[in-house]
């Protein structure tokens, strides 16, 4: 009979076999747990080290690095059945996941396996998603061929995806680190590299915490490995494949080694966009319209405010930054 372990214990190990070393303020930062909370993680799955795989001496701590014996242990417990299950939200978001990503077979066989959960419950689950996935216009469907997959635009399904599972709730980042570690395609460490690289490249940088927005968005376009079938929701009137967010994406579909179809290319650079600061000194062909836009708010608001600028400029530039994304975040949530 396993020990069982709550689902803190699996990211843990998740990280572990990420970065095949032990850093608990980091783990604890990601996982939004206090550090003593993770060390009484460690006691339990070095309780299971010691017992099951005769690894003594606690291997698990700070600042240690991982041994190929003690990774291979915390591999096979990571993929053994011995934790609790999740709850029904992050059942059903973990099955999205898997049906949007979904390029062979998917059964119900293999989400019981994966989530250590019953037939009814993974049944019951997929026609509450069925249910309220329909109003978001998404639509499951299964047959022998292929299992369960997404039978209509793929692009309905990726923007819910990365609004409701990766914008608004980061609870759900953790289920989205488990299924990426699953499928093997976890890139999280490595696009975050590659991108920050082309940040200064580029001169174009995230703000706060859209970056680790972006690159979860990027790593399931990428797991899921189909490529088309994306519907154009290019709603602007931009030519969006001129500016030089769409170079950065060509950039990174060129890292991957993938070939992305253009509708799937412009839908990535909007995400993109409407996650980083405008740059008023990077030209793009937009730039004339957004600095048209950006002297006519600033005139209308000093005429109503009586007011006078000492720093013209550098307000202008400041505001620049922020209307520039507009209309691609409206691109992306409306």
């Amino acid at each position: 009979m396993y020990t069982q372990l709550d689902f803190y214990c699996k990211e843990i190990i998740a990280a572990v076999l990420l970065e095949k070393y032990i850093n608990t303020e980091k783990i604890a930062n990601n996982i939004k747990l206090t550090v003593r909370q993770v060390e009484y993680r460690y006691e339990q799955i070095n309780h299971i080290l010691a017992d099951e795989y005769q690894i003594p001496d606690n291997p698990l701590r700070n600042d240690a690095f991982i041994s190929s014996s003690l990774y291979h242990a915390l591999a096979d417990i990571f993929n053994a059945d011995r934790f609790h299950n999740l709850s029904k939200d992050e059942r059903q978001a973990f099955i999205l996941l898997c049906i949007f990503s979904n390029n062979t077979y998917l059964s119900a066989n293999d989400l019981i396996y994966w989530l250590s959960s019953s037939k009814s419950v993974i049944n019951n689950d997929i026609k509450e998603m069925k249910s309220l996935l329909s109003k978001f216009n998404i639509s499951i469907s299964n047959n022998k061929a292929k299992g369960y997959f997404i039978d209509n635009d793929r692009m309905n399904a990726l923007s819910y995806i990365y609004n409701e599972l990766i914008i608004k709730n980061t609870k759900f980042h953790r289920i989205i680190d488990y299924f990426l570690i699953l499928k093997h395609e976890n890139l999280l460490s490595k696009l975050k590299d590659v991108i920050l690289l082309l940040e200064s490249q580029y001169d174009i940088h995230f703000v706060g915490a859209r970056l680790e927005e972006f690159i979860y968005l990027t790593n399931i376009v990428y797991a899921s490995h189909q490529y088309n079938n994306f519907s154009n929701m290019n709603r602007l009137n931009i030519p969006i494949h001129q500016l030089p967010e769409y170079n950065f994406i060509l950039d990174i579909e060129k890292y991957l080694q993938v070939e992305f179809d253009e509708n799937l290319l412009i839908y990535l650079t909007a995400c993109f966009i409407s996650s980083s600061a405008g740059n008023y000194h990077v030209d793009s062909v937009d730039k004339e319209m957004v600095s048209k836009l950006t002297h006519h708010v600033m005139s209308r608001f000093q005429y109503i405010g009586c007011l006078h600028y000492d720093d013209y400029d550098e307000l202008f530039i400041r505001l620049y930054s922020h209307l520039r994304p507009a209309p691609f975040i409206s691109y992306i949530y409306l």
